[in-house]
């Protein structure tokens, strides 16, 4: 019975030092876990921000041909498919007026033949230079400002996967307001390219601001205290906390951010999912506005 109780003993004795040294290892690995943080590393790049518009492709010299009165049609000129130079006949009609291409291009939409009646400003066919390419986009009026005539634009056709440079080439002086919003109609130059037809869906991109050859720093590595002050976390080499330090900021493209103090080429930050057992000594950015939130473009 003695030698039961002593071996029961035993086992319970091995059971629980196995439940110590569990107990053990497990706060232990806590511990490292819940020091270490990871980081990120200050680089000197590029960066730039855009204003971005959606639009689709037209085109620049196309008229449509619309019946001026009630007539009936006399003759036919030309056929769908055609092509026309300005001041070629389209088609005439019984009362003597006669039609004729106000542009150079190619005939299409037409919907009339001879001895049809046709009622004062209905379409009968419309001619379109195909070789000649524009897209008008609606930039809202706090936008408007930082587009001007001459200026490049970057064009990306969705169906067609390419992106061509284009050229602004006009800006509406008088805002149309719809809905409340209050924009203007920008017409920039497209390129002719392969394939390339009109009503394609683009995606049209302005520069609106860039820095070359600054630092740069993830975004999620940033913070902002309660004044909006911008501020990062540098890691300490033992890896149990992490020192505030307050950064000035340039512009942002979402994933980067321009640091114009604070921080230098190669300097360890920690990204914010890594600060819940950070924060210890505040240290001042190296110039004073260095405190100052982020500047947005």
């Amino acid at each position: 019975m003695k030698k039961k109780k002593k071996k029961g003993k035993i086992i319970f004795g091995i059971v629980l030092l196995i439940c110590i040294i569990a107990i053990i290892v497990g706060v232990f690995s806590f511990n490292q876990k819940s020091t270490s943080v990871e980081t990120t590393t200050v680089k000197e790049g590029d960066i730039s921000t855009y204003y971005t518009f959606s639009g689709t492709t037209d085109a620049v010299f196309a008229e449509d041909c619309t019946a001026q009165g009630i007539d009936t049609v006399y003759r036919v000129y030309v056929e769908n498919g055609d092509s026309v130079e300005r001041g070629d006949k389209l088609l005439k009609t019984e009362d003597g007026v006669v039609y004729k291409a106000g542009v150079s291009g190619t005939v299409t939409g037409l919907t009339v033949g001879e001895g049809d009646v046709i009622a004062a400003g209905q379409n009968m066919l419309s001619v379109i230079d195909y070789d000649s390419f524009q897209t008008v986009l609606k930039v809202d009026e706090y936008d408007v400002a930082g587009i001007h005539v001459g200026q490049d634009v970057q064009i990306t056709i969705n169906s067609l996967g390419i992106t061509e440079t284009g050229t602004v080439n006009k800006i509406s002086e008088r805002a149309t307001v719809s809905g409340g919003i209050s924009y203007f109609t920008v017409t920039a130059s497209l390129p002719s390219v392969s394939g390339l037809k009109i009503g394609m869906s683009l995606e049209a991109k302005f520069l609106k601001a860039q820095a070359i050859n600054t630092l740069l720093l993830d975004v999620s590595a940033l913070h902002f205290d309660e004044e909006n002050n911008a501020y990062v976390l540098i890691p300490k080499s033992d890896g149990t906390a992490s020192v505030k330090q307050a950064v000035k900021t340039g512009i942002q493209d979402g994933k980067k951010v321009q640091i114009i103090s604070g921080l230098s080429a190669g300097d360890k930050v920690v990204l914010s999912s890594s600060t819940s057992t950070s924060m210890a000594v505040f240290a001042p950015a190296s110039t004073p506005q260095a405190a100052s939130s982020v500047a947005t473009s």
